[in-house]
């Protein structure tokens, strides 16, 4: 599932590039679409590591998105802009997950870093609202970092 997100990410900056409210919007939609795997009860533990993984697809795509943002800026407005549908739907995610019933084993780690990565993109975000990101390589490289551990959860719970 990450190639396909990574190539519809890919396609949408190649596709907008001029048209930065239009590129967030169908970026919040895919994600949004990405998301819904995530809504419906378990009902055994290979549905549950399944959304679990599903989960932890959909945050760490996110996290390349607000990476990209932070390591290749644009205008402030955009910034926030994106950076704000992240957040959005970080919130939303862990939402969505932390409602669902774990029949056996709860995904704590998961949780754990999908809180992670809502609270350091809201950071991030506060940043560029403010005096701005001060070391935009170093949020970059956390970012990407929790990203690949993210991908990794993913790949052992499909």
């Amino acid at each position: 599932m990450s190639g396909v997100i990574n190539e519809a990410l890919v396609l949408l900056r190649a596709c907008l590039p001029a048209r930065p409210l239009l590129r967030a919007l169908l970026t919040a939609l895919l994600t949004g679409l990405l998301t819904a795997g995530c809504v419906s009860p378990a009902w055994d533990q290979h549905d549950y590591d399944l959304k679990a993984g599903a989960t932890a697809e959909t945050v760490a795509a996110n996290l390349e998105m607000a990476r990209l943002v932070v390591a290749h800026p644009h205008t402030a407005a955009y910034d926030k802009t994106v950076l704000t549908d992240v957040v959005d739907t970080l919130s939303s995610v862990n939402a969505q997950f932390g409602g669902i019933q774990p029949p056996v084993e709860p995904a704590g780690d998961l949780t754990d870093m999908t809180r992670q990565a809502e609270d350091m993109v809201q950071d991030l975000l506060f940043d560029q609202r403010g005096p701005g990101i001060d070391d935009r390589a170093k949020a970059a490289a956390g970012l990407e970092d929790l990203a690949k551990r993210l991908r990794a959860y993913a790949e052992a719970h499909q």
